[in-house]
């Protein structure tokens, strides 16, 4: 367990309204990357704290964005045949470019295609133009598209994207 003191040493500390620390300056990055090692995860008047280098909004959001997770677009019940390379043309001359693709054409339940975007806004737009096709599904009736919704389900597909 740790005390706010520990960390006041040689550092300027901004606290909130509360009196709750909220960023610590360092005069170097190796006094700050210490501390992130030392006290990360570790309890401070009873609560653990989480301790990282700051970054700027506008970078987390951009990295948020080029994550797989949020590029990725799924479709259940794709038309019987269809191949990865299928899906990535049709894809790709609907939306624009695609880094690789994935089907199974005769799942257990529906069969179901993935692909992998360059930008979250094209994998989005990929997801409205393929169920507008109204192109019939395995199953009966059309295509069902959504967006990866978890790191899981993309890990998923990653080893067996082809570009």
């Amino acid at each position: 367990t740790l005390s706010p003191d520990e960390l006041d040493s040689d550092s300027e500390v901004k606290r909130c309204s509360d009196g709750r620390i909220k960023m610590v300056e360092f005069e170097g990055a190796e006094d700050a990357q210490k501390v992130i090692k030392a006290v990360n995860g570790k309890y401070l008047l009873g609560r653990q704290v989480t301790v990282e280098r700051f970054v700027p909004r506008y970078i987390r959001e951009k990295l948020l964005s080029m994550s797989p997770m949020y590029r990725m677009a799924t479709w259940q019940n794709i038309p019987a045949g269809m191949s990865a390379a299928d899906l990535k043309e049709l894809c790709e001359n609907q939306v624009g470019k695609v880094i690789g693709t994935y089907t199974e054409p005769s799942g257990t339940y529906a069969s179901y295609g993935v692909a992998l975007f360059e930008t979250r806004d094209d994998a989005l737009k990929a997801v409205h133009v393929l169920e507008e096709l109204g192109l019939e599904g395995e199953m009966g009736g059309n295509l069902q598209g959504g967006m990866c919704c978890s790191q899981e389900q993309c890990d998923k597909y990653f080893p067996k994207l082809s570009a």
